[in-house]
């Protein structure tokens, strides 16, 4: 199940890289100010743009601080739709209760994912969203997915 994407999912990827709230805020400062820089946000809106994003935040932080932390463990996800080629990894990096946390993404992005401990100690097929499954397979190197993204 999808439980954070979009920024949310970006700043609980920034905590678990390390980042401090504080680091993170000044991110969201500097992102403001290119965005308005390439014209494609309005440098009157920065307070609705600050709330937005700093409840993004809080969202994350809260969830992230709710995880029970494990050895990650790194899944290939399935290609999906016609013809696609895809590959991104899924790393499940701990614990909420009774569901797994993963990290799914590369270069466009993270989604965060909950998923039920029973699905994977079946390891059977995992659904993730509606275009998005795991067959449990070991992950794509680094390489592989730098080729994909580049062409090489």
């Amino acid at each position: 199940m999808l439980k954070l994407n979009g920024s949310s999912a970006t700043y609980f990827n920034n905590f678990y890289k390390g980042l401090t709230r504080a680091e993170i805020c000044e991110l969201i400062e500097n992102n403001f100010i290119e965005g308005v820089q390439r014209g494609v946000l309005d440098p009157d809106n920065k307070d609705n743009y600050m709330k937005w994003e700093l409840r993004e935040l809080a969202e994350a932080e809260a969830y992230f601080s709710k995880v029970k932390w494990d050895k990650p463990q790194t899944f290939k996800v399935n290609s999906w739709g016609y013809d696609q080629i895809n590959y991104e990894n899924l790393t499940i990096v701990g614990h909420v209760r009774g569901s797994l946390v993963a990290l799914v993404g590369y270069l466009v992005g993270y989604n965060v994912y909950s998923i039920a401990k029973a699905k994977y100690n079946k390891r059977d097929k995992y659904i993730l969203d509606s275009v998005r499954s795991t067959s449990w397979e070991p992950a794509y190197t680094d390489q592989t997915e730098y080729n994909a993204y580049y062409g090489h």
